[in-house]
């Protein structure tokens, strides 16, 4: 059995990420997303959530050239926020169970790219 790892191991990594050396593409909507992504979808074990972040942030980028994606858990129920990047909610998703490991993790959804903050 392979031991998970903690969300402070997880979060230090991911605050490492700064710039993206490959690219790597969500089948099922052609969206690109990033190294730090790419990583936080293993780490998290976070197909599911990388599969409906991509499927809503594309549908958004019709009108919103840029998309702030803002995942928070508190007590396993998550709250996916897509917002313009100025703080105007586009759309919510709930989860009313998840097994996400962080409290908190946001993305920016760019010119059909997935990345976490520190890669833009």
């Amino acid at each position: 059995m392979e031991k998970q790892m903690s969300p402070h191991m997880i979060r230090t990594t991911l605050q490492q990420y700064c710039g993206t050396e490959y690219y790597y593409q969500e089948i099922s909507t052609g969206v690109l997303y990033t190294d730090g992504i790419a990583y936080m979808v293993m780490a998290c074990d976070a197909k599911r959530i990388l599969r409906d972040v991509a499927t809503k942030a594309k549908h958004l980028a019709c009108r919103n050239s840029f998309v702030r994606i803002t995942l928070t858990v508190d007590n396993r129920k998550g709250l996916l926020e897509f917002t313009d990047g100025n703080g105007k909610m586009l759309h919510e998703h709930v989860y009313q169970d998840t097994d996400f490991p962080l409290e908190i993790l946001t993305m920016y959804f760019v010119d059909n790219t997935l990345l976490l903050p520190s890669e833009y």
